[in-house]
């Protein structure tokens, strides 16, 4: 039988709190830790999608899964920003937010 999980980051949607690459790679981790040891599952794969293909990488290099599948993901949210608003936005961001973007 086949189980899936499904959840969004931090401050994702109805969910509170303030997302970083840091803390949504950590939220990752404790997905995989709750999945593994409350429902008991031996084999897991790990699908992320556009910034969660980061948590998906993240886990996979952390973490012993049996597959990765990224789907439309990016290495670096300065490079969004820059390709859809261009260099000012990209600039504006980094200047606005309290950490660096992958």
């Amino acid at each position: 039988s086949t189980q899936s999980t499904w959840g969004n980051y931090r401050g994702c949607y109805s969910s509170t709190g303030s997302p970083t690459p840091q803390r949504v790679c950590i939220d990752g981790e404790d997905v995989v830790n709750f999945v593994r040891s409350t429902l008991n599952v031996k084999k897991l794969g790990v699908y992320g999608c556009s910034i969660g293909g980061m948590v998906a990488a993240h886990i996979a290099s952390k973490q012993n899964v049996d597959f990765l599948f990224i789907d439309r993901t990016f290495s670096s949210l300065k490079m969004v920003a820059k390709t859809r608003h261009g260099s000012a936005i990209a600039k504006i961001m980094n200047l606005l937010t309290c950490y660096q973007w992958l």
